[in-house]
């Protein structure tokens, strides 16, 4: 890019700028597609952290709306059973209705918070999947669709009487003063 001043643009004091030009380049474009880094769940929270900065539209931003991670469309199945089921014949199914949605730019996590997962599932496995494909794919914030290889994950179900709520990549899995966990 190349940025030409003249001594056409004055200052608010009416005193006209020295005329320079500057060129600059900018990186390359991101082509890649994000995808899932982490998954980690409680009986009422998931927190799905991805690769990269990803579409955090709300609901008002009609063009994003579809591909934001924000939106309970993205998601393609959650459901949860014992340690390696197969998603696409068993397990529960836990519905997103009454659900919300919130995105942590710094971390690239999602927090959904809301569920209600059976405390019996406490140990078991949660699956969850994205939108592969139509209109309902996250994307990230340079519009490239999440990849095929980061679509699905797995975590172990957590008891929300450890976790105290606090998913995602900076929480703590226990507190300092359990017996779990010390000062040092």
């Amino acid at each position: 890019y190349t940025l030409n001043i003249t001594s056409d643009i004055q200052g608010l004091n009416g005193v006209a700028v020295t005329s320079t030009t500057k060129t600059f380049t900018t990186g390359a474009a991101d082509s890649s597609g994000p995808s899932l880094s982490s998954v980690n769940a409680d009986e009422y929270n998931v927190a799905l952290t991805f690769s990269e900065p990803m579409n955090a539209a709300k609901v008002v931003d009609t063009i994003n709306w579809n591909t934001s991670v924000n939106n309970a469309a993205v998601y393609n199945v959650i459901k949860y059973g014992a340690a390696g089921f197969d998603a696409d014949a068993v397990g529960t199914a836990v519905s997103l209705t009454g659900a919300t949605f919130s995105y942590d730019a710094f971390s690239n996590t999602v927090n959904i918070t809301g569920l209600s997962i059976s405390s019996a599932a406490i140990g078991q496995e949660l699956y969850l999947s994205l939108d592969g494909s139509g209109s309902n794919q996250a994307k990230d914030i340079s519009g490239n669709a999440i990849a095929a290889t980061g679509l699905s994950a797995r975590a172990k179900i957590l008891s929300s009487s450890n976790t105290k709520g606090q998913l995602g990549p900076m929480a703590m899995t226990t507190d300092s003063f359990s017996t779990m966990g010390s000062f040092t």
